[in-house]
């Protein structure tokens, strides 16, 4: 089976519109802090989604160049919802997408098999601001040997790797928080083994 990225900005806008779509179905809103550990002056109110069933939130915007996607599996309908003081949420990883084009700086990308389907998929960078957490660690690490690995090949003629979370279905979000939760535990294990407590 052949993997090719969507590259062209109606298709990439139609999948995200799909995956934001399916995500958020269900979920209750909250307004809360998303935390920067590098840059806390990023930090702003935004209205995020918790998904009761499945133990994740999730937000999603457009950025300039790209489909901004932070999630996490902190329980923002546990903290108080004082508007004046909303919760600060820790961010678990990016699924971010680019608008169009050739980018393999993102982590997120849409790509499609040759029977048309689409997926979601992650390269795999989890950053975190703490030391031992990278994408060299995670791909060592026994949560990324679980994961469905695939080949993609751009039309530059490029190969990479990356990690496909789901196809682009009503199955989906699930597949979502069980890949976001194995971020979870890879940054507590590492964070534990370092100083014995986890993030």
């Amino acid at each position: 089976m052949e993997y090719t990225p969507l590259i062209k900005e109606d298709e990439i806008a139609e999948a995200f519109d799909s995956f934001s779509g399916k995500m958020t179905k269900g979920t209750t809103p909250f307004l809360s802090y998303l935390a920067y550990r590098r840059y806390p002056e990023k930090e702003k109110k935004r209205c995020v989604c918790w998904n009761k069933s499945l133990g994740i939130w999730s937000f999603f915007d457009k950025a300039e160049k790209l489909y901004w996607g932070p999630v996490g599996v902190q329980d923002s309908s546990t903290s108080s919802q004082d508007t004046s003081k909303p919760p600060r949420l820790i961010i678990t990883c990016l699924i971010d997408f680019p608008c169009e084009g050739i980018n393999r700086k993102v982590n997120g990308l849409f790509v499609m098999d040759d029977d048309e389907n689409i997926y979601v998929t992650h390269k795999g960078n989890v950053g975190g601001g703490a030391k031992g957490i990278g994408r060299s660690s995670f791909r060592n690490s026994d949560q990324y040997q679980k994961f469905d690995i695939i080949n993609v090949i751009w039309p530059d003629g490029k190969e990479t790797e990356t990690i496909c979370i789901g196809k682009l279905d009503d199955a989906l979000p699930r597949k979502v928080s069980n890949f976001v939760k194995d971020v979870r535990r890879f940054k507590d294990d590492i964070k534990e083994k370092r100083d014995g407590r986890p993030l």
